[in-house]
């Protein structure tokens, strides 16, 4: 036979040895290898938690804990109203659910005011509870600058169940919180919007720098042909002169930390045209300052809801 003839034997494969008597490798390597690479990785993920805390030490550094750095937010405070139900709370979206949809005050019964009145009720604990920890000063180097709002006008310009049980019921409204917003008061109501209106302008001279809240209706129920339906007319309440105003001592709000207990100024409005049975109202009312921009469409300084009192509960399309 030739030389090309002989054929090279292949080698088998190496097989995986946990450790290596003669070399003494552990997984293929020395202890010397392994106490090598295990300094180096020690050193690199150590080097990369110190990097990441004083990263996170740096940013916290520059972030004031009393109020956020940037607001992306509005610096416009909107207007907001109170009972409102709490999506969030199951009872009181059943309620909701229960009535059709209707937004957003719906009464028929004992059982319907009593809804609405209980909401008013808590909102009011609420605010008790706050007043008395920021007399007690209950909260060390908080709570400065923090007025204590008074209920006793509202109570009795809306009575015991805040006119629910009656055609007259009460809503109430207040703004929205913005750090260091300081309401700009009108010096007198301008002639083309709902606080210029004769039987809707200040019924006392003007505060300074007060926002007042005004309110108007339109009627979208059903009306027999040839018959005028009649709009709501309001009585405004709450305030320094206690003509609607929200008072500018409450502000500015400058935070939750710094100000735990802040209690927002409240304006009631209470409804003096009596609802009819059935009668469905769109009500559309405005905060008015200088530095409250008012607009419908966009909802700036301006809400709506509807109310209805007895009748069937009907969504409106």
């Amino acid at each position: 036979m030739g030389k090309d003839d002989v054929k090279t034997p292949i080698s088998a494969a190496p097989k995986f040895q946990l450790y290596n008597g003669e070399t003494g490798e552990l997984l293929g390597r020395t202890a010397g290898s392994w106490l090598k690479i295990g300094i180096f990785y020690i050193a690199y993920f150590a080097f990369l938690a110190g990097l990441f805390t004083a990263s996170i030490q740096i940013m916290k550094s520059s972030l004031s804990e009393d109020k956020p750095k940037l607001q992306t937010r509005l610096n416009i405070p909107g207007l907001h109203y109170f009972p409102k139900i709490d999506p969030m709370i199951s009872a009181q979206t059943k309620r909701l659910k229960e009535n059709a949809q209707v937004p957003f005050f719906y009464t028929d019964n004992a059982d319907s005011y009593s809804f609405y009145s209980d909401l008013v009720q808590a909102e009011k604990t609420k605010y008790t509870n706050m007043a008395a920890a920021v007399t007690k000063g209950e909260k060390a180097g908080k709570n400065q600058n923090v007025e204590n709002y008074d209920w006793s006008k509202i109570d009795a310009a809306c009575g015991t169940n805040y006119g629910y049980d009656t055609e007259t019921p009460c809503v109430m409204f207040r703004l929205n919180r913005v750090i260091d917003w300081q309401p700009v008061g009108l010096f007198k109501p301008e002639a083309d919007t709902i606080f210029g209106q004769e039987n809707n302008g200040p019924q006392k001279p003007m505060v300074k720098d007060a926002t007042y809240i005004r309110c108007k209706s339109k009627f979208i129920g059903d009306v027999e042909e040839g018959e005028e339906p009649t709009l709501l007319t309001f009585s405004y309440f709450g305030g320094s002169s206690d003509d609607g105003l929200l008072d500018p001592e409450f502000y500015p709000y400058t935070g939750k930390n710094l100000q735990p207990d802040y209690q927002s100024p409240i304006v009631a409005v209470k409804i003096m045209t009596g609802l009819s049975d059935g009668a469905k109202y769109k009500v559309t009312c405005n905060a008015f300052a200088k530095n409250i921009i008012v607009d419908d469409r966009d909802k700036l300084g301006s809400i709506a809801f509807e109310i209805q009192r007895g009748g069937e509960a009907v969504k409106t399309e």
